[in-house]
């Protein structure tokens, strides 16, 4: 299972992927996603400067359970599809030959301020 990273939100295309709430957006709207294809999204974005192996998904995704690369396939499929891609197009995952996967979609990742900091925030404006 993928940490959660309550200081990041990851966004592409339309999409938007929420660390604190562990949730997938498209143009503001909850789509949904099954945790280990959530997982695997993670994990393929925050690697997305560098192709991921099967064996590094394997390890961290599904938690050394030895998923077969046919699972391993059908996940992304699933990922894709959920993401409006497809292994033709190849717009957002990227298949590398007999290797693993690559995130290839212009991505922004904006960190939040830490909880405490917004209630400082927030206190400070309250009390001149």
């Amino acid at each position: 299972m993928i940490s959660s990273d309550t200081q990041t939100k990851y966004a592409f295309e339309d999409f938007e992927v929420d660390l604190a709430t562990f949730e997938l957006r498209k143009n503001g709207h909850a789509v949904p996603v099954q945790p280990l294809v959530f997982d695997l999204l993670v994990h393929l974005l925050r690697n997305r400067d560098r192709m991921v192996s099967y064996g590094e998904l394997n390890e961290t995704v599904w938690e050394s359970s030895l998923v077969s690369a046919a699972a391993a396939r059908q996940a992304v499929s699933v990922l894709r599809k959920t993401l409006d891609d497809d292994g033709r197009r190849q717009r957002l995952v990227k298949n590398v030959s007999k290797r693993g996967y690559r995130f290839v979609a212009d991505v922004i990742a904006r960190e939040r301020p830490p909880a405490a900091a917004m209630v400082n925030r927030f206190a400070g404006a309250a009390h001149p």
